[in-house]
């Protein structure tokens, strides 16, 4: 049997000052599986790009987050490498926005 996984609720959007990428926290998947034995769990996003970090506590570090919103999908595997998904946002907002010559970016109001 795979794994049951499940994601948690989309963190709040975080909004930039100045750059076109962040890193944010957010409380990361749990799993459980018959076995007894706590499935691994992987994260990946679209658009691609973004790094996971296991922190502490269940706690990820995302980094390289875009502007906008980023699905996120978390895989547990179990030790038969049965798989179970689920997915959730990231979301990044500007507080300033500027778009030039189709680069665009948040920047700071001078």
């Amino acid at each position: 049997m795979p794994p049951e996984i499940t994601c948690p609720a989309d963190p709040p959007a975080q909004a930039l000052t100045s750059g076109s990428v962040t890193a944010l926290t957010f409380n990361g998947a749990t799993a459980t599986d018959d076995s007894g034995v706590t499935p691994t769990i992987q994260y990946t996003s679209n658009p691609i790009g973004v790094t996971f970090l296991e922190q502490n506590a269940n706690v990820v570090l995302a980094i390289n987050v875009g502007i906008g919103r980023t699905i996120v999908t978390a895989t547990a595997t179990d030790g038969n490498n049965n798989m179970a998904t689920c997915t959730f946002f990231l979301t990044v907002t500007c507080m300033y926005f500027v778009s030039y010559k189709n680069v665009s970016s948040c920047t700071v109001k001078i």
